[in-house]
């Protein structure tokens, strides 16, 4: 942890769902009832996951005073993850020579709660009790949850652009990942064999996916993608500047075209030859891409922004991260927002098996860093 985000941790007015602090100068109790390490574990998970710092006062102004509770930071790590079947990231930070032991509590899966001592805890305000059942109804619901195959009630099959239809077919057909021989099908049956269509109603996937121009600036105005070029950090080139407001498989060869434009070619030594290299490698920046079409909340106003520079590429989505899921463990946590644009685009080939997309990105980004390190670059990826 950095000190300047040690001292707003110092500098918080009080304790939180996700924010406990507690002085165990000389140790803590492990996992005797409710107010044991345990026991706030459970609770701040079930509320979304948040930090536990030992070492600490509790009452503001909040003195760092130093603890030499679990010494043996490892053990404490492997106890953890035995009883709870989940990974923590625990630090070991010193200020002016004091230990405090920042204990990183990771969120619930989707749709589970975490219990200790046949209790389901959760924290309100800075107690802790026992989860509400409305609490425990809203967390089984979110298993069922897709928002992408929610009824748009007015829209029909016309809304849909025969084009992205025809396109889907094409894909359908190329990716050999569906097991039905679709080219007898008409479009109608298409849609409603891969759930586009559901009770003969048009599904917000079927729109964000297959949508004319019109009709997605009628009944989701917001799923659009904006893309800009900066020449440098400060400035977007108007000319560069381009919004796609139809259909994503009406649009993603003409994004994809912007993007490849700008992306600089570099020549890289090896040996003695100069190997030639893209700024952006195309598998990366396509399943952030597809990755964002997928994972962005479309109950929330606001679009997709992709920004490209000589030396960066940022996508910024509406939604951030799911439940359950956090910096820490997001190339160990499954979760998908929307379940039928991700069937769909996957039976396309436009994204690898489910919870393998960031793995990928990681590993690209990671090669790509290394090479960036050779020429002595920047790093030349971001993805947000």
């Amino acid at each position: 942890m950095e000190i300047e985000d040690f001292k707003k941790l110092l500098g918080a007015e009080k304790e939180t769902e996700h924010l406990e602090f507690k002085e165990a100068k000389t140790s803590f109790n492990f996992d005797n009832g409710s107010h044991s390490l345990c026991g706030y574990f459970v609770a701040l998970a079930n509320e979304g996951g948040g930090k536990i710092i030992l070492g600490i006062k509790d009452k503001c102004p909040r003195e760092v005073i130093g603890t030499t509770a679990f010494e043996d930071v490892a053990k404490l790590k492997k106890n953890l993850l035995d009883k709870f079947s989940r990974r923590v990231n625990i630090e070991e930070f010193f200020w002016e020579n004091k230990r405090v032991l920042i204990i990183h509590i990771p969120s619930r899966p989707i749709g589970e709660w975490l219990t200790f001592e046949g209790r389901a805890l959760m924290r309100i305000g800075e107690s802790i009790e026992n989860m509400s059942m409305d609490r425990q109804k809203e967390i089984i619901n979110e298993i069922f949850e897709d928002y992408s195959a929610k009824i748009i009630d007015d829209a029909e099959i016309n809304d849909l652009s025969a084009e992205a239809i025809k396109e889907l077919r094409s894909l359908l057909i190329q990716s050999e990942r569906v097991e039905k021989d679709i080219r007898s099908f008409s479009d109608e049956q298409l849609l409603i064999d891969l759930g586009l269509i559901q009770k003969k109603k048009i599904t917000l996937a079927a729109l964000v996916l297959l949508g004319k121009e019109h009709s997605l600036k009628k009944y989701l105005s917001h799923a659009e993608i904006r893309f800009g070029y900066k020449v440098d950090e400060y400035e977007i080139s108007n000319n560069d500047t381009k919004i796609f407001s139809e259909g994503y498989l009406l649009s993603y060869n003409k994004l994809w075209d912007k993007i490849d434009s700008r992306n600089l070619t570099l020549r890289i030594p090896h040996g003695l030859k100069l190997l030639e290299r893209k700024a952006f490698e195309e598998e990366t920046l396509r399943e952030a891409i597809n990755n964002a079409i997928i994972h962005r909340d479309y109950s929330k106003t606001g679009t997709i922004l992709i920004i490209q520079t000589p030396r960066s590429f940022e996508i910024t989505s509406p939604g951030g991260l799911l439940k359950g899921v956090t910096i820490e463990n997001m190339i160990d946590e499954t979760k998908t927002r929307n379940k039928l644009i991700a069937d769909v685009l996957f039976k396309c080939d436009f994204v690898e098996q489910f919870g393998n997309g960031v793995n990928l990105m990681i590993r690209i980004s990671f090669h790509l860093e290394r090479i960036s390190q050779i020429i002595k670059k920047p790093q030349i990826t971001k993805l947000y």
